[in-house]
């Protein structure tokens, strides 16, 4: 299988929201690890079994997660602004037999269904990157979790040179005019490009004007700071992931290269936000 045909190792027809998810598409699928070692540190510091822990997939898709949490012994649910994805999951949620709410679409204003309080950890997996008004996410989110409960969210950093949803370097920090359109196209005629399926009839115009637009309207990279002031200012106390959960890129090895990669990967390449609310450390 092509690089073209997976993201992050996973296959695209996996991940794609415009596709019913299968029992088998759920087999091959895999979390993000440093989710796992999250949920189940909160669970040994608060000891609690991980079954009892109510947790929360903000951007959950058509529900990979969420399933493959659930079929392994946790207690998660999701939600999606978009309602084709959550769609497309729910047949397979509720065949493994979770309830049909298990993966629900958020409101207007980004709100959810969900009452104060309700859950002890939230998480989101490559999502704040498309969100355009984080301000009341992070409202809606301090809403809902618990005091005492904590939250873990990741996303492409904004200083990664790497626009990983559209395989080009740079353009992300352009601004969204014609600057940004001309360096897509410049990027889609030396087929440095996603090859998304949906555009494959398509010409070189066409494609570069989708992948702008897709630019422009579903990404918006904040910088660390930004995204720690907008989470305190809610009354979360905001940490590093990998600085606070060590468990998340722990290496025990003695490689200088591995430390350098390492300490590159997490301060510059993925932010990692951790939150606390109403921290009691």
């Amino acid at each position: 299988m092509t690089k073209k045909q997976e993201i992050h190792g996973i296959p695209i027809s996996i991940l794609s929201k415009h596709k019913t998810l299968t029992k088998d598409q759920l087999d091959l699928f895999k979390p993000n690890n440093n989710i796992i070692k999250c949920i189940d540190s909160y669970c040994v510091r608060k000891g609690l079994k991980k079954d009892k822990v109510k947790v929360l997939d903000w951007g959950c898709g058509k529900g990979l997660e969420v399933l493959w949490f659930n079929s392994n012994g946790y207690n998660v649910v999701g939600v999606d602004i978009d309602k084709e994805p959550i769609q497309n999951g729910l047949g397979l949620a509720e065949d493994l037999g979770l309830k049909k709410d298990s993966l629900q679409v958020i409101l207007d204003d980004n709100k959810t269904s969900y009452s104060n309080d309700c859950f002890d950890l939230v998480f989101s997996n490559q999502c704040f990157e498309h969100v355009k008004d984080i301000d009341s996410v992070a409202n809606e989110i301090y809403r809902i979790t618990k005091q005492g409960g904590e939250g873990y969210h990741e996303l492409p950093a904004f200083l990664n040179p790497y626009e990983g949803h559209l395989y080009m370097p740079f353009v992300h920090w352009l601004p969204k005019n014609r600057i940004r359109y001309l360096a897509i196209l410049f990027f889609v005629l030396i087929r440095r490009e996603p090859f998304w399926p949906e555009l494959n009839e398509m010409g070189l115009l066409d494609r570069g004007k989708n992948y702008y637009n897709y630019s422009i309207n579903k990404t918006f990279y904040r910088s660390t700071r930004t995204l720690k002031n907008i989470f305190s200012s809610k009354g979360f106390t905001v940490k590093h992931g990998s600085y606070y959960i060590h468990e998340i890129h722990a290496d025990k090895t003695n490689s200088y290269w591995r430390r350098f990669k390492k300490f590159l990967k997490i301060n510059f390449f993925i932010e990692e936000l951790y939150l606390i609310n109403h921290s009691d450390i």
